[in-house]
């Protein structure tokens, strides 16, 4: 009896292992299968509970000689307008750039400093620190949230960086750091790592654009992207579930900053449009004391320029600029969009909304578009918004803002999708 109960132990334990053995394995093919479905190029993937689609073949097919008749709410479902609360304290003159974080925007207005809003508009407060003493400046090209520190981060054109926290304390600030005979000017920066800031240079003696940077060793490590025409972007940067991209208007290629270079992402295909801006030679000597001119001849010699690019778990889009003999129709002087919904992997060049407004996507979140307008020196609310398309509530707010005896601060516009 004892015997046969060893027995049965011996078969029992033999087949406990098996059972482990088999679990080990589908436990190993699960994770497999996870990590496969999370870094997969051509499958959706899970990120925050939220599926996200990859570009198929890392190409976006685009035809500028079809353009589609589109709604504004084929996209989104509501539309919300937040007026900045304008007082002696709050007024400004341009906003250059917007981030939103921890519920409040930081605008940088202009040149001169962040002003901070709550998410309802009314204002909380301003850094401004001109002038030549401890943690102050003259002049700005960029700000931005330094995820390594919580702080705020001011870039000056320069190449200084002054650093304060949410309360606009000063906490300290560089020197000039990059500047040299070849890099007379920055004009936005990405903190990619504690150590690692990215810079980017629109016009300078050096041909690179692209400047990495090692705060620790205090040199430049890399350089990259050669300039050919005379063109930048106010926007250069944009970030998608954690990873910051790179792009220019006159380059069909989306980047990824990678930790020591780009790394090539995407790219726009416009078929017989496309054009090498690096064989495009204009005499930068002719034009050298007037840009305005040199811009002109630029711009009228592309078919397209892209700007203004974001991304989401579904859609890529972005603003163009199209030529005029490519418009169908010739009315629109405006930005025209294009559209490109991952999960169909279909492609929208969108001439004009059948609403008559223009859209530009500033900041593209998963929940909605973050753009601005209504500073009536550069951009007329109206252009982007009419009374028809708001609900009643924010009917109102556009109808008080149009109203208005004085100019008042800008509008964000935040569109919500469906």
């Amino acid at each position: 009896m004892i015997k046969i109960q060893k027995i049965n132990n011996i078969v029992n334990f033999k087949q406990m292992k098996i059972i482990y053995f088999i679990c080990l394995l589908l436990f190993c093919f699960s994770c497999t299968r996870s990590k496969t479905m999370f870094f997969a190029k051509s499958e959706p993937f899970m990120v925050d509970s939220v599926l996200h689609y990859p570009i198929q073949g890392n190409v976006i097919n685009v035809d500028l000689k079809k353009p589609q008749k589109t709604s504004i709410f084929d996209y989104f479902k509501h539309i919300e307008l937040i007026p900045l609360e304008t007082n002696e304290n709050s007024l400004i003159s341009r906003i250059a750039k917007v981030i939103f974080h921890q519920n409040r925007y930081y605008i940088l207005n202009g040149s001169r400093g962040v002003y901070v809003f709550d998410e309802d508009g009314r204002f909380i407060l301003k850094i401004v620190r001109i002038g030549r003493g401890p943690g102050e400046y003259t002049s700005l090209s960029d700000m931005f949230i330094n995820p390594f520190t919580g702080n705020i981060d001011l870039l000056t054109p320069w190449g200084s960086i002054h650093s304060y926290d949410l309360q606009g304390n000063h906490v300290w600030s560089s020197n000039n750091v990059l500047l040299n005979s070849d890099i007379t000017a920055v004009h936005h920066v990405l903190p990619i790592s504690e150590t690692t800031y990215v810079f980017y240079s629109w016009v300078n003696k050096s041909p690179f654009r692209i400047i990495y940077y090692d705060l620790n060793e205090m040199k430049i490590f890399h350089k990259e992207y050669e300039r050919n025409l005379e063109i930048g972007s106010d926007n250069p940067f944009y970030q998608y579930i954690g990873q910051w991209y790179f792009y220019q208007p006159d380059k069909n290629m989306t980047y990824e900053v990678g930790a020591n270079s780009l790394i090539e992402s995407y790219a726009w295909d416009f078929g017989n449009l496309n054009y090498d801006a690096n064989k495009i030679n204009v005499s930068l000597d002719k034009y050298k004391n007037n840009t305005r001119l040199l811009t002109e001849e630029i711009y009228n010699r592309l078919p397209y320029r892209i700007y203004c690019q974001g991304q989401n778990n579904r859609y890529v889009m972005a603003s163009v600029r199209v030529s005029s003999n490519l418009r169908a129709n010739s009315d629109v002087t405006d930005w025209s969009n294009i559209i490109y919904d991952k999960s169909t992997q279909e492609s929208k060049f969108i001439e004009s909304f059948s609403e008559s407004v223009t859209f530009y996507p500033w900041i593209v979140t998963d929940e909605y578009v973050l753009s601005h307008g209504g500073h009536a020196r550069f951009d007329e609310l109206e252009r982007y918004i009419t009374a028809e398309i708001l609900d009643e509530p924010n009917r109102k707010k556009f109808e008080a803002f149009m109203n208005t005896s004085e100019e008042p601060n800008p509008v964000i516009i935040k569109y919500y999708f469906k």
